[in-house]
Formats: structure tokens, sequence, C-alpha cells
């Protein structure tokens, strides 16, 4: 058999160019692919966002306006969002590139959020106000090459936590201004001690998650990605177990057991138990 000067067939030499233009349009072929499952996954998670934020809006007027059933039916449309967004594959998927991506949507989303907190910061300890600052910070936190300036799907990881520390200062400060005298108030004064340890040991899980995210070389937007949705399933679930011990005390006292608490613990408890169940 014969070869070139440089020692290749003849035969490879005549089909290299042939070989290339393959190599070519499969790569072309896996690019377009994947560009458009990016513009599919962007669209379910601007309709997840749509209801989120639709859900935040509602929740915002329950608040102000002191109206448990709407604020419980913002929760429920919260939800849905959030499952709607929990469907996209974190390996599919950079949330951090979306919510860099999508201004708007962050902006409002997180703003009314903050919103919502604001109108807890009155009630002592106060500490509803690092909530509202770190979406705060996320809302506005633009396109930035400095590396030491936290990504916005970490902010509001931050932000999780610290839903939970500011519930768990919340019902610390009830707990130790209550007399536990009476039978009453030594139930409400159990039930604020006990959402007290477990919002803590939220609060001390989501930290844990946050600092030992990868970093450098070894960050990536998948981990980033499922870093921020289990956050956000620790938080909620926690925040929803909340309103299903304060539905199970009054229960326990002979009280009424208010419909709003335990919609608001099947609400909130509804994300988290969908992704363990059936999965991303």
């Amino acid at each position: 058999s014969r070869s070139g000067g440089d020692g290749h067939h003849p035969i490879y030499e005549s089909c290299e160019p042939c070989l290339e233009l393959v190599t070519a349009k499969f790569q072309a072929f896996i690019k377009q692919r994947n560009d458009d499952q990016t513009v599919f996954f962007h669209a379910v998670l601007r309709l997840g966002f749509f209801f989120m934020g639709l859900g935040l809006l509602f929740w915002v007027f329950g608040v102000i306006l002191q109206i448990g059933l709407v604020a419980v039916l913002a929760w429920f449309s919260v939800a849905l969002g959030i499952i709607v967004i929990s469907t996209c594959p974190n390996e599919k998927l950079d949330v951090e590139h979306f919510l860099q991506a999508h201004p708007c949507i962050r902006v409002v989303v997180c703003i009314l959020v903050a919103l919502g907190a604001f109108t807890h910061i009155r009630k002592p300890p106060h500490l509803h106000v690092f909530y509202c600052l770190s979406y705060a910070a996320a809302a506005f936190r633009f396109k930035t090459q400095s590396s030491q300036c936290p990504l916005i799907t970490t902010l509001l990881a931050l932000g999780h936590g610290l839903l939970l520390l500011s519930h768990a200062g919340l019902d610390l400060f009830r707990a130790l201004g209550m007399s536990s005298e009476n039978q009453d108030c030594a139930m409400s004064v159990w039930l604020f001690w006990l959402r007290t340890v477990f919002y803590l040991a939220g609060f001390t899980t989501i930290v844990f998650l946050i600092w030992n995210r990868p970093s450098g070389n070894d960050a990536s937007s998948a981990a980033q990605t499922q870093m921020f949705y289990t956050t956000l399933y620790v938080s909620l679930t926690l925040a929803g177990m909340g309103g299903f011990a304060e539905a199970a005390f009054a229960y326990i006292g002979g009280h009424c057991v208010l419909l709003e608490k335990v919609l608001q613990g099947v609400a909130l408890g509804t994300p988290g138990s969908v992704v363990l169940i059936y999965g991303r």
C-alpha cells in the first residue's frame, strides 16, 4: 500500500475534508439543539416567574390589607410558579444567566418580596430588614466582571436563609415576652420555641449550603442552580411547617384551628413535596 510523504494514507487524505465537514455539521446541530432547548426552558421560566410575581403581588396586598385568604391564594400561586420552574433540569439551564438576561423579571419579583418583608420590619427584633435588603441587593445586582461581587442566585439563597432567621427572631422575641403561667400562654410559648428551633436549623442548613457551594474553577452553573433551588425548598417547607405547627397547637389547646394556617402550610410545602416525590 502507498502512503504520502507525511505517513498518511491517500484514502485518508481524500476523506479528511469530508470528515471535517461532517464534524462541523454535527457540532452545529448540537449547538442549535442546545440553543432551542435554552429558548424553551427560558419560556418555561418566564411562565413560572409570572405565577410567582402574581402570587407575590397578591401576597403584598394580603399582608397590607390583613386579609388572610388573599395571602393563602397568593402562596398557592407562588407554589405553582416554583413547581413550573422546577421542571427545568439543572444541567440544561443556568438560572443565574436567566436572571441576568431578564432584569425586568428579576427586579419585579425581588422588589415584591422586599415589599412584603418591609411590612414586617416594624415587628421586633426587626430582623426582616436583612431579608428585605438581600432581595433588594439581588434586584439591583447587575452584570459585573468583579469576582468579589456575589452572584444573584447566591444573594437569593441568602435571602431564603434570612427569611427563616427573621421568623426565628420573631418567634423567639414572642416566647421571651410571654408568661407561661396560664395554659393558653404556655402552649403559645412552646409553639414559639419549637418553631424557633427548626427555623434556626433551616437557617444553619442554608448557610452551610451557601458556604460549601463550588467556587472558582470548580464552580458550575448546574451546581449554583441546584444550591438556589435547594435553599428555596428548605425555606418554604419549614415556613409551611410553621403554619402546620400553629394549627396543631391550636387544636391541642382546644381552640379553633385556623384554616388559613393549614392552607398556608399546604401551599408552602407543596413545591418541596412534589420535587421529593417526582424529582426534577
